[in-house]
This record gives structure tokens, C-alpha cells and sequence, in this order.
């Protein structure tokens, strides 16, 4: 089904599969609008956090430790938003059995799928991995069109049905126009040439963001995104991420998440899929206010 943006499928997701009582497990550092409906709707979230060290990649140990009988959806973002891991074959195939085990949902934000970084091979989809996985995307990330507003939602019919209902309590459709300019844009040879496009800034701003970070040596550090226009940079500063990203706001013009917004301190979420003399604008400035605080400042 056609909704407005990726984010009323997640709405609608949330309103539909979740009862009184029922918890939702996700992945932390993750985009958080599927875990902030549930918590709006009164349940609990349950939070596994990835591993840094081991680039990003899931605990095992502590997914089986969240999952329950009491588990209605796996949240996944793959690719990850902020961290730009792609999931391994393994982890993917521990969400299934994690899921599989207690009757889950798997609930599958895939709007990256198609900005990988190294190769061409786009990021494997969990439709059709178990039968209960739902599937959201959308126009806004890999094909670079977010003003268009239109998402939608892969599934079983009768839970589409479901989620149906309420989209027409909710928007009632997309907009025509959005829908008509999305039907071009998905059509050959438009798609594939929005999704080189978005490839190309993605390899070339993340080599870009490297080179300038490194200006001050020591400070910053980034495991490597292997697709999406973000890194989440971990920096060491005597600054809380809120206040770092604060400070860049309001003396520099430069718009950060701070990493606490995903639970994890010292990081910030940084989008480096921009034509290079803007990319590098914003760098300088941040490598100023960085210079500041090294200084005293």
C-alpha cells in the first residue's frame, strides 16, 4: 500500500499489530519512530544495543535475552540509520529465528536499500525470508526525493487490509501528483540513474568527511558505513554530544544529531551525501568550533 512517507506506514504499523501488553524490540543507535509510537501507544520498548567494536553489528546474546512470548514486532533498519550497517547473513538470520520463535513480527525499514557504499549489490530485503515481516520504504533516501512525501508498505494482504482502514482515518491517499511523478521516477532508466546518483555522493562525501575529520588528529573516528548518506562519528572532547551539537547550531549554522539522541554519548549522526564544496563548507565550520573547544573555548 501507497502512504505518505515512511513514516505513516511506521504509524500504521504500530496502531495495527500492537496490543495492551505486548513489547517491541529494536536495535540501538536505530531510527527511532517505530520504538517512539510504540511508547506513545503504552508499551514496552526493549532495547538491543549494537557493538562498536565489532562494526556495528548485533549482540547476540542480548536479542535472545529481549525476545519474549510477549514480542510482537522486531524493529530492523537495514541499512542502519546512523550507522550504515548492513546486517550480516548471520544476524539477519538470527532476527528470523528470534522472531520464528515467538511469533514476531519483523517490521523492516529498508528506505537505504540501494545506497551502498562498496558495490552495486543492493542490501538483501527480509520479504520473504519468514511469513510474518512487514516492509516499509520509500522516495526519500535512496532515489533522492523526499519532498515527494510518499512511502509504502509490504506485507500479508489481510494485515495490509488492516492498515488500510486506518490510513483512510488517517490521510485518506497520498497525493496524486506525488504518486504520478513517483511512477516516472520508478520506471526505467529514471530509477537507476536516481540511484547511481545517490551512490555517487555517498562515496564520495563519506571520503570527503574522513579527509576533513582528520584535520584534528585523535579527536574523531568513524567505523566505515557500508551504505546510507550517514556516519555516526564518535569524538573525544570535553563536551557532551547535546552541547556539541548545540554549540554548532547556534555559532556555526552546521545541523548534527547528537549521538544521546540515540542513546550512545560521545557520537554525533552526520550526513555526507552532499555536492563536495557544500560538504566542505560545513566541515570547516565544524573543524572551527572543534579548534574552539580544544583551545578552552
Amino acid at each position: 500500500m501507497v502512504t505518505v512517507g515512511a513514516t505513516e506506514a511506521n504509524t500504521l504499523v504500530a496502531n495495527t499489530l500492537l496490543e495492551p501488553g505486548d513489547n517491541v524490540v529494536c536495535f540501538r543507535p536505530t531510527y527511532e519512530q517505530i520504538s517512539g509510537n510504540a511508547g506513545n501507544l503504552g508499551n514496552e520498548v526493549r532495547w538491543v544495543d549494537l557493538i562498536e567494536s565489532a562494526g556495528w553489528g548485533i549482540d547476540a546474546e542480548a536479542l535472545e535475552r529481549a525476545v519474549d512470548d510477549r514480542t510482537r514486532i522486531i524493529h530492523v533498519v537495514n541499512p542502519n540509520n546512523p550507522t550504515g550497517r548492513i546486517l550480516t547473513e548471520a544476524d539477519r538470520a538470527r532476527i528470523v529465528s528470534a522472531a520464528e520463535r515467538v511469533g514476531a513480527w519483523i517490521v523492516s525499514d529498508e528506505v537505504y536499500a540501494g545506497t551502498e557504499r562498496e558495490g552495486d549489490t543492493e542490501t538483501p530485503s527480509f520479504w520473504g525470508r519468514t511469513d510474518r515481516v512487514l516492509v516499509v520504504n520509500s522516495m526519500s533516501k535512496a532515489y533522492g526525493l523526499p519532498g515527494l512525501r510518499l512511502g509504502w508498505l509490504v506485507g500479508p494482504e489481510q494485515i495490509i487490509q488492516q492498515c488500510w482502514r486506518r490510513h483512510e482515518y488517517a490521510s485518506i491517499a497520498a497525493s496524486m501528483l506525488s504518486m504520478e511523478l513517483a511512477d516516472k521516477a520508478l520506471a526505467e532508466p529514471a530509477r537507476s540513474k536516481l540511484k547511481a546518483r545517490a551512490r555517487r555522493l555517498i562515496r564520495t562525501g563519506f571520503d570527503v568527511l574522513t579527509e576533513e575529520l582528520a584535520r584534528h588528529q585523535g579527536v574523531f573516528s568513524v567505523v566505515p558505513p557500508q551504505a546510507s548518506a550517514m556516519s555516526f562519528v564518535r569524538f573525544n572532547l570535553p563536551i557532551a554530544s547535546e552541547e556539541f551539537s548545540m554549540r554548532l547550531l547556534r555559532e556555526k549554522d552546521v545541523l548534527v544529531i547528537p549521538g544521546s539522541r540515540f542513546g550512545v554519548e560521545n557520537h554525533f549522526r552526520f550526513s555526507s551525501a552532499l555536492p563536495e564544496d557544500h560538504l566542505r563548507a560545513g566541515l570547516a565550520k565544524l573543524n572551527d568550533l572543534t579548534g574552539d573547544i580544544l583551545n578552552g573555548g
